[in-house]
């Protein structure tokens, strides 16, 4: 079974191996991609992905999102951090930072749309006092 080379890079580790198939998740939903696929580049959603090496097991990586890009018949997966396990059970402790960094990144965004609010709030009661 021929396959392509996978390289995982987060801000701490990088994972690099070689895969016949993977199995992600983006905004319109599940994806698969196998060797020599056209060029391709999308953002994972938080969760649980997987591939299939050459000697066709099967290794689950969870992660917080990221940018998956697949080009050359190579397949790089960009994310803060993740965790790579050959069985569900090895990955079920790392889902709940996921879920922390989804819930981080939630009230940031929350807080970043009320910031601009009041300041285009005050920016409109100085336009108009002047």
């Amino acid at each position: 079974m021929s396959g392509f080379e996978l390289q995982v890079q987060s801000r701490s580790q990088e994972c690099y191996d070689t895969a016949a198939q993977f199995v992600g998740e983006d905004a319109s939903g599940q994806f698969g991609i196998r060797p020599r696929r056209h060029n391709f580049l999308t953002y994972l959603v938080s969760g649980l992905a997987r591939y299939q090496r050459s000697d066709e097991t099967w290794r689950y990586l969870a992660l917080p999102g990221g940018v998956l890009r697949f080009q050359d018949n190579t397949l790089v997966i960009s994310t803060p951090h993740y965790f790579i396990s050959e069985t569900l059970d090895g990955i079920r402790d790392f889902l709940p930072q996921i879920e922390d960094e989804q819930n981080v990144h939630e009230m940031r965004r929350s807080l970043k749309q009320l910031d601009r609010g009041v300041m285009e709030r005050l920016w409109r009661l100085s336009r108009s006092h002047s």
